[in-house]
């Protein structure tokens, strides 16, 4: 019976890092993909801005 719970709080265990990598990994990537968005964006107005003067 102990072994068996062992193992299952193992399992539980790594499923739950596991989860909360994937949840980090995910949530970085994420922001990182808003940053590049938003910074593309403001170059794109940019230069239709230096191009309109």
């Amino acid at each position: 019976m102990t072994a068996t719970f062992c193992i299952f709080n193992i399992e539980k265990t790594v499923v739950y890092w596991f989860f909360n990598l994937l949840k980090t990994v995910v949530f970085s990537a994420f922001n990182l993909l808003k940053t590049v968005v938003y910074y593309a964006l403001t170059i794109e107005d940019k230069k239709k801005r230096d191009l309109r003067r």
